[in-house]
């Protein structure tokens, strides 16, 4: 099922499957919506021009929604009041069920455009760790990726024309939409200098699992405070330097398994684990199933 001409927008034009000058556009958008009603599924996207103040005050959706402001200015307010000023390049992510606010400088031309997925398809995405999700506000450099806008444009033209069939091909661009956007993205956060730190702690920790690694000597040794590092990683990666290691060394595990050169006893300490037992019981926590049994 397809809607179109929500409120005063109207669907992407037959005729403009290429993105117009952003002087041209107004408010279009699209939504799908895959399959059975029931399901919640959705996948849409959409180029709102704003000039309400009050945009939207205290929202939840029950979907992911990413943003990435085109023109203007303007302020988003994320669950705890926190607030984050936004600009041409900013993106900011609508999370399901989390209340959020966001206000337009009505004198600045405000241009937004946007991707919408359903409650399902998020969390599958979130998984495989393709998505923004914290902080709820990044940036891009537009100068440096300007194909980002004319893709979400042909995506929503896509959305708007395809037939329920063509709707694959419609997800695995919106799929790699999300991702090249979170690979080009980088958190407004006043961490922002220390993002080639974090960066270098992720390759450290993503290799040598046989030997002892300390976060807490990285961090003295690059003259960085232990607790300030351990948040600027989790908002720039989306989880604790510990927790990223124990992913590594799962994805490791995986890899070797799947080999099937080497014996439970022989992966366990080429990843560091004191006994196949103890690799045994982090590896079912992780994925539900022995390392045997995988």
């Amino acid at each position: 099922m397809k809607f179109g001409n929500i409120g005063d927008s109207v669907i992407f034009p037959e005729n403009r499957p290429e993105m117009p000058p952003p002087a041209e556009i107004g408010r279009v958008r699209v939504i799908r919506l895959p399959g059975a009603l029931a399901s919640g599924e959705c996948l849409g996207a959409g180029f709102l021009r704003k000039k309400r103040h009050n945009d939207l005050i205290r929202w939840r959706t029950p979907n992911f929604v990413l943003v990435l402001v085109l023109h203007g200015r303007g302020l988003y307010a994320d669950s705890r009041g926190r607030e984050y000023p936004l600009r041409a390049g900013s993106i900011f992510v609508r999370l399901p069920d989390l209340e959020h606010s966001n206000y337009v400088d009505e004198t600045s031309d405000y241009l937004e455009c946007y991707l919408e997925i359903g409650p399902r398809l998020f969390q599958a995405l979130n998984d495989l760790n393709l998505l923004l999700t914290a902080p709820p506000v990044h940036e891009i450099d537009l100068a440096e990726a300007p194909e980002l806008p004319r893709r979400i444009w042909h995506l929503g033209w896509q959305l708007s024309y395809a037939s329920d069939d063509g709707l694959a091909g419609c997800l695995a661009a919106m799929t790699a939409l999300l991702g090249d956007i979170r690979k080009l993205s980088r958190a407004m956060t006043p961490g922002e200098k220390y993002r080639d730190l974090v960066e270098l702690a992720c390759r450290e920790l993503s290799r040598n699992f046989a030997e002892d690694y300390s976060i807490r000597k990285f961090c003295r040794h690059h003259s960085v405070g232990y607790e300030n590092f351990r948040k600027l990683f989790r908002a720039r990666i989306g989880m604790a330097p510990w927790d990223y290691r124990i992913r590594c060394r799962m994805e490791n595990a995986v890899m070797l398994l799947r080999n099937g050169d080497l014996t439970l006893k022989e992966i366990a300490e080429q990843l560091g684990y004191h006994s196949p037992y103890e690799f045994s019981a982090q590896f079912k926590r992780k994925f539900g199933i022995s390392p045997s049994g995988y």
